[in-house]
């Protein structure tokens, strides 16, 4: 009788894509093709992570398993590990084995006894093909010291490290995994496109990056020689991928798309396959940190084929300091805007920009932070653009160590800064599926920095703020007009602006207007309570009744968008007396007038200066009554409150890819 496998991942709360599953394939075809043992085991439904836990549970009573392998990371452990001490509790001679990134076992001499279900851990830079082999070829396993690479336990629950090496250069990639397991994954994949679900794939070309960042982890390790696929291998599963399959999304998890000069015939294949199958839709890369010129040739190569869905920059920081710290190799910020330059004068439609920074790396500040904006101002690039994500601790990185913790005097919080909004507890929402479940971000285990020998929790407050503020300004308009016109007139630094606007919602109880106040105090208290108190999710509540926690930059920009003209009164004034210049009061009345707001209607206004000709044509001021018409109709349909709001919502900040303000485009002089 065969012995019985099941290996489970379970994706993101981000459901709305149907994922191929690529590690259940890849694990599959390396044993069948590398085991002499393969014709013992029986490897189970690669979808069974899909269903909850007591649909699988019904399963595994009805065909019992020997070996129970799931990958572990940060938006599912929970689940998985509560699932796995069930498991651990009806089956107890089923051997558990924890794969994945998110498990702190290196620096945990106590993780068995946390985790008592847990048999074996196979570490996030180990090849899992080498050592899951080992595993089931040696099952029951009656050493498991030469289990290569892996931690494993006793009955007393002590932590071991296997005396085993591997040699990952020596590995070899199986043949096309797809095709090798199609009567197993292919007819799942074509209900759900006979659904018209969106098929993803997160693939991969090469395994490992020889570079040592230290918050980063990656499959096949940092710092090391990366592994390639052979390109024979690459184009017979690109062209399964697109033929079969019909992809509409590839996302290439090699850590350094173009470091290698096949990448860019890789590049070039996809795109021929595209014009032959009209897939893959779009091929999202990670770019090589030290190979423009290629990166460049590459992206403008899938410009060709429409496979970009957005134009990246991704900086991490630009402050050398933290540079020096973190031990990043960036490509230089100006070849980088000189090569998006290009791009986008070849690129046939204009695509959002993401700029990927990551807040709070040991040497930031606020100080530095301002800076940064400052300089990627200066090359013309609207700073609304930049995203800052929260540093999380990653288990396997060099800087989770208590050398770098010491080091760098980190402090974190057991909290996720997920920056995308959650469905409340007894809500739904149309398309709620693609929204965060509050219960899945509860995760104790992750670890996100608010503090280090540079700057402390209440500046890391004032960081992350800032950045949201930033990009709710790009939102509403501000960036564009207000804080132009303000650094043209007045030469000032946008970050002086910036912090203008953030000092104004950063003392809530100052603001005149009291539906404002109530709300930037309740965004205020929110993310003090997630810092300091019990609240395990920074996102905010705009409104009871509103079924969606937003990020802050959208509860920025909606509390604006409601209130445009009781906002846009009291920042300029604030900047016109800074600036000792009235003419910034009437800019103020024009953007509340020009904004596709929460309450729009056709309108009919009169400023002082002839604002529109003075951003949209380069003409110089001119002080004179000037009226404007706007007839736009309203971007909501409906009447009830909660409904307008979410119509609203989604309409101007949560399906744009790319901030962009929503302003009125018949805006015309009478």
């Amino acid at each position: 009788m065969k012995r019985n496998f099941y290996l489970l991942y379970r994706d993101s709360s981000y459901t709305s894509f149907f994922s191929v599953p690529l590690i259940w394939c890849t694990l599959k075809t390396y044993y069948e093709e590398n085991s002499p043992h393969a014709s013992e085991w029986s490897w189970k439904d690669p979808y069974l992570g899909r269903l909850d836990a007591d649909d699988i549970m019904e399963v595994f009573r009805k065909d019992p398993p020997d070996v129970l392998g799931l990958n572990i990371y940060v938006w599912n452990e929970m689940f998985l590990d509560t699932f796995a001490e069930q498991v651990k509790a009806e089956f107890p001679n089923c051997l558990i084995v924890y794969g994945g990134f998110q498990h702190n076992v290196q620096y945990n001499e106590n993780y068995f006894k946390e985790k008592h279900w847990v048999d074996i851990v196979i570490p996030g830079d180990a090849y899992g093909e080498l050592v899951l082999t080992e595993i089931l070829d040696q099952f029951p396993i009656q050493d498991f010291s030469q289990i290569p690479y892996v931690y494993y336990t006793n009955e007393n629950k002590d932590r071991f490290r296997s005396i085993v090496p591997i040699n990952k250069l020596a590995f070899k990639w199986p043949q096309n995994i797809f095709k090798a397991q199609e009567e197993h994954i292919l007819p799942a994949i074509v209900e759900a496109r006979n659904k018209d679900i969106p098929i993803v794939i997160f693939y991969q070309t090469s395994r490992g990056c020889p570079y040592k960042c230290i918050y980063c982890n990656w499959g096949g390790g940092t710092n090391t020689k990366p592994v390639k696929k052979p390109m024979e291998i690459v184009t017979s599963e690109l062209d399964w991928l697109a033929s079969k399959a019909n992809v509409n999304r590839i996302e290439l998890s090699d850590a350094n798309f173009g470091i290698y000069p096949i990448d860019v015939e890789i590049a070039q294949y996809v795109v021929d396959l595209k014009h032959k199958y009209g897939y893959p839709q779009t091929f999202e890369i990670e770019p090589a940190k030290n190979s423009l010129k290629r990166v460049i040739q590459i992206e403008e190569i899938l410009l060709s084929g429409d496979l970009m869905s957005h134009h990246r920059l991704t900086i991490q920081t630009l402050d050398s300091t933290v540079r020096f710290n973190i031990e990043r190799l960036n490509m230089p910020f100006d070849g980088q805007v000189k090569g998006l330059r290009y791009l986008q004068s070849i690129a046939p439609v204009d695509l959002p920009l993401y700029i990927e920074a990551i807040l709070g790396l040991p040497g930031d500040s606020f100080k530095a932070t301002c800076e940064e904006y400052d300089l990627i101002y200066q090359y013309n690039i609207p700073i609304g653009w930049v995203h800052h994500y929260g540093w999380m601790l990653l288990p396997d990185s060099p800087a989770y160590s208590p050398a770098m913790r010491e080091k760098f005097q980190i402090k974190t919080v057991n909290k996720w800064v997920n920056q995308n909004p959650k469905l409340k507890e007894g809500h739904s929402v149309t398309n709620g599926d693609k929204l965060n479940l509050i219960g899945m971000l509860l995760n104790k285990s992750v670890e996100t920095v608010v503090g280090t020998y540079s700057y402390t929790p209440d500046e890391w407050s004032r960081m992350f703020r800032l950045s949201h503020l930033t990009v709710a300004c790009h939102i509403v308009g501000i960036e564009t007009y207000l804080l132009k016109y303000i650094v043209d007139t007045h030469g000032a630094k946008p970050s002086d602006v910036l912090t203008v606007l953030l000092d104004f919602v950063d003392a809530p109880e100052n603001i005149k207007n009291e539906e404002l106040r109530r709300l930037f105090i309740n965004e205020k208290n929110t993310l003090t309570n997630w810092l300091y108190g019990d609240l395990p999710i920074c996102e905010v509540d705009i409104d009871p009744d509103f079924p969606i926690l937003v990020p802050h930059h959208a509860f920025f920009a909606l509390a604006i968008l409601m209130h445009p003209r009781e906002f846009f009164a009291e920042i300029a004034d604030i900047l016109s007396v800074k600036y000792q210049d009235e003419k910034i009061v009437d800019l103020g009345f024009y953007i509340s007038k020009i904004l596709l707001d929460y309450n729009y209607s056709p309108r009919e206004f009169t400023t002082m200066f002839n604002w529109q000709s003075y951003f949209k044509d380069n003409v110089p001021l001119v002080e004179s009554e000037f009226t404007f018409i706007s007839d736009d109709e309203s971007p909501t349909q409906s009447a009830e409150k909660v409904a307008k709001l979410m119509e609203y919502y989604v309409y101007s900040v949560a399906e744009a890819l790319n901030p962009t303000a929503k302003v009125s485009h018949t805006l015309r002089l009478k």
